[in-house]
């Protein structure tokens, strides 16, 4: 869950949102996912993705990264990619987060970063839509 209040319990026991980016973390993480959780995947990281009965979406995070320049930013086309399949919050609220949070030298590319992210998404928005 995405709240707005202080942590006061720091130790995870669920999970509403899992981004994946090395199979390493699935065995870790599958007991914390339920019914209504939304996991992303890398597509060529994880091979072997959770299953169960959650909403499961395998996207090429890290590739996306690397063709921005930097594999350092896939955490930040993950992030955009969960905003668009998740709607955690809104993507301009993220944009913003980016914005405020990000030092200058490195701005341009986490834009471009959640931009990707989001984008290859759309499809997905297209058919919820419907």
């Amino acid at each position: 869950m995405v709240g707005a209040g202080p942590v006061d319990y720091p130790l995870v026991t669920a999970l509403d949102y899992l981004i994946v980016l090395d199979q390493s973390a699935v065995s870790v993480s599958l007991g914390l996912l339920g019914r209504g959780s939304v996991v992303l995947a890398d597509a060529a990281r994880v091979p072997e993705p959770p299953k169960g009965r959650f909403k499961r979406h395998l996207l090429r995070l890290i590739e996306t990264a690397r063709g921005l320049g930097n594999e350092r930013v896939a955490n930040i086309v993950a992030l955009g990619a969960l905003i668009g399949v998740a709607e955690v919050c809104a993507y301009d609220s993220l944009v913003k987060a980016i914005r405020d949070g990000v030092p200058a030298k490195f701005l341009d590319l986490n834009l471009e970063a959640v931009a990707a992210g989001h984008a290859m998404t759309a499809p997905a928005r297209a058919v919820a839509a419907n």
